[in-house]
């Protein structure tokens, strides 16, 4: 019983999510109802999505894997919302962020489409 009650609260500081993390997933949601909607206002997916970059960007070479995989998410999904605003440059160099930091085939796919559109304009 004693060894629970001191496992349970360990279980509970290691589940919880960063503060990026969790504006990562409010901005996905907003972005979600936007698409949902048929709107293209994806402005609150924007705010949640740059904060998550002010989050992690500040101490850079010091943070986690994880960290690094959050920002390189939330970069990508700055790209996709330019490219709704049709905010080609903007979304060019978030895609291209997020492929630096992680570069995997969806952010290098993401990086190609937003360089089509732009030829494209």
């Amino acid at each position: 019983m004693r060894a629970l009650l001191i496992l349970l609260p360990l279980i509970l500081l290691i589940g919880c999510k960063s503060e990026a993390e969790l504006t990562l997933e409010r901005g996905i949601q907003y972005y979600e109802w936007a698409v949902e909607s048929n709107g293209s206002n994806v402005d609150k997916a924007v705010i949640e999505f740059k904060q998550v970059v002010r989050l992690l960007s500040s101490n850079l070479p010091n943070i986690s894997q994880n960290e690094v995989v959050v920002l390189a998410k939330a970069h990508h999904n700055l790209a996709i919302c330019y490219l709704k605003k049709d905010w080609h440059d903007s979304a060019e160099q978030e895609a291209m962020k997020a492929f630096q930091l992680l570069p995997t085939e969806d952010n290098y796919e993401t990086l190609s489409i937003v360089k089509s559109e732009r030829k494209k304009k």
